[in-house]
């Protein structure tokens, strides 16, 4: 028999099988891992391509809702690599985990500084404000009592200042009074300078403040393989 092109729904079959229309396939055999996946141009040609499943690599970290280890993800919270196969604890100690794994329980990842070695681990979760960390300003205050107080000063005067009476008044004993005019100037002793010291009051409590944003908890593994 010549081999030839069949054509259905169409007189010109361009393929060993040309089908103009929809194409519906009742059954079909399971395949295996190394089978291909049928896909269509946008001519409509069906080809075979291989799939492309995404494998994750040793050190690989996912954060997930998932809250125990599965298909080679590995929990990280802090237990030692002591309890996990041979071939994970190899896997593990490639990545610097000679000991235990990274406990995540509480803490957020960030990427490494240059000189920052991979698994270093530090920071807080709430920090005190020290006097340090305030911006420069000024305070301006008022002293709660009244500033009331004397200075005493000595008043010296000379005769040019003093004025006497004619005559001794008839009811002074014959006594003469003396009449003093302060027409000259004194100053108070410099005994009284003095400083008024008063307290101001933050109104603080010494509470340290959050510095957690809002946030999901999640669950953080690594990959470390079968």
């Amino acid at each position: 028999m010549q081999a030839q092109n069949v054509g259905i729904n169409t007189p010109v079959p361009t393929k060993t099988l040309d089908i103009n229309g929809d194409l519906r396939i009742r059954t079909l055999p399971a395949g295996t891992g190394a089978d291909k996946l049928i896909v269509a141009d946008a001519s409509g040609n069906i080809l075979k391509q291989t799939a492309s499943v995404r494998t994750a690599s040793i050190g690989d970290i996912k954060d997930s809702y998932a809250t125990a280890d599965h298909d080679g993800w590995y929990l990280l919270n802090g237990r030692s690599i002591a309890s996990l196969s041979a071939a994970v604890q190899a896997n593990a100690a490639t990545l610097g985990f000679s000991t235990s794994l990274p406990d995540f329980a509480g803490s957020y990842a960030k990427t490494a500084a240059t000189v920052e070695p991979l698994n270093t681990s530090g920071g807080s979760s709430t920090v005190s404000i020290l006097k340090a960390n305030l911006p420069q300003y000024n305070l301006n205050a008022v002293t709660n009592n009244p500033g009331d107080h004397t200075h005493s000063y000595e008043d010296t005067y000379t005769t040019a200042n003093v004025y006497y009476a004619d005559a001794a008044p008839a009811d002074s004993g014959g006594a003469w009074n003396y009449y003093i005019y302060a027409d000259h100037g004194s100053n108070t002793e410099a005994a009284g300078n003095h400083l008024h010291t008063f307290t101001l009051s933050s109104n603080g409590g010494n509470q340290a403040m959050g510095l957690s944003p809002a946030y999901i908890a999640l669950k953080s593994f690594v990959y470390l393989g079968n």
